[in-house]
């Protein structure tokens, strides 16, 4: 949405009698309707969203987490198909269910009769405790393999599931990857292939990040970067002087640079968007990218031209431009655009060499 409105202000900009109106929506109605700051930790609603639905699925299944979708739920229950002792229902049993709603895993099921799942059963012994007529026992298992009647319809549905996995595993995103935009930026120093391949997703890197510039990747990187470390330069910038994300990555997908070497990856270039530049678009002063650019040499220097007003006023007038040799990529230019919603200034990954190691030339 905040995409939309910045392309219409700036064709509405351009037509004369509608600038000033433009002008009076950007800096009065628009900072009402659009966050200036964006919050520390994107898609927290997508966050509280999910843990809302699993708490939800207990009222469909109890435990449904732990029963369904937890790995080490799935290992438990593999153990449990041939661990020493299982659950046994006596052949005399009569029947009455009361051991089926007390069971908290729902390993005791009624299918031609009550039985035992042991791939489900945790072996808390609260059913053996509640059986009227002591039919329910616990054991020492004497044959390898004892064969007990199955849920069809769940062996079906974990069956389902499992095929998405591995279909969701063998997908080939290369078409997603050639879509992906050129705004998606990586921590200095990653190699987008090595990143997709080490990434643990631990979220490490975005904790310690001082700017919170780094933020997990939902649907912008696809599906193989989802939830892999991306910059989102308008909520932070990457620190001239930290290299904080690859000391703490566990895996080194993002490698641990010293700080002289942090300072010479080029994470992207900036570009000057001329037709939301206040010093290109509207003869205004503003030199905050200059000022703001940690470069010793400044990748971002100012070129000095005479404008003439609407009203007739001669005027020195200071406009940026990138020096596109010197400019890293931090992203702090970017972060400190004093525009609302999108930048006048954008960090743009460089074509056909996308995070690769790179390093200026002196």
């Amino acid at each position: 949405m905040d995409q939309l409105v910045t392309g219409t202000e700036v064709l509405l900009f351009k037509i004369p009698f509608l600038s000033t109106l433009v002008g009076s929506f950007d800096s009065l109605v628009r900072p009402a309707i659009f966050p200036p700051h964006p919050a520390a930790y994107r898609y927290g609603w997508l966050y509280l969203g999910f843990f809302m639905v699993l708490i939800g699925l207990n009222a469909v299944s109890p435990r449904f987490w732990c029963r369904y979708l937890c790995p080490l739920g799935g290992i438990f229950g593999l153990l449990g198909k041939v661990s020493l002792m299982h659950c046994e229902i006596s052949s005399d049993c009569t029947q009455c269910g009361m051991c089926i709603p007390t069971c908290p895993t729902g390993a005791i099921q009624e299918n031609e009769g009550v039985f035992c799942d042991p791939g489900e059963c945790t072996m808390c012994l609260i059913c053996k405790a509640d059986c009227p007529g002591g039919k329910v026992h616990f054991p020492i298992r004497t044959a390898q393999f004892i064969h007990q009647p199955y849920d069809i319809n769940r062996k079906k549905a974990l069956l389902s599931f499992g095929t998405a996995v591995i279909g969701v595993g063998l997908l080939d995103t290369q078409w997603i990857d050639q879509k992906q935009s050129d705004l998606l930026i990586r921590p200095p120093g990653v190699i987008n292939d090595q990143l997709l391949s080490t990434c643990i997703r631990c979220g490490e890197c975005s904790t310690v990040c001082p700017t919170n510039a780094i933020q997990m990747a939902v649907w912008e990187g696809g599906v193989e970067g989802f939830w892999t470390p991306v910059l989102v330069l308008r909520n932070g910038y990457c620190d001239y002087s930290c290299q904080a994300c690859g000391q703490v990555c566990p895996v080194e997908a993002i490698p641990p640079l010293t700080l002289e070497e942090k300072r010479k990856q080029i994470i992207g270039k900036a570009e000057i968007d001329r037709t939301r530049c206040l010093p290109w678009a509207e003869n205004q002063e503003c030199i905050v990218c200059e000022e703001m650019c940690p470069i010793p040499d400044k990748a971002i220097r100012l070129e000095e031209l005479q404008v003439t007003s609407p009203g007739g006023e001669v005027k020195i007038l200071q406009r940026p431009h990138v020096i596109r040799r010197e400019c890293i990529g931090c992203g702090i230019c970017e972060n400190k655009c004093p525009l609302t919603g999108e930048a006048a200034i954008r960090i743009q990954i460089l074509s056909g060499h996308q995070h690769e190691n790179q390093y200026r030339g002196r």
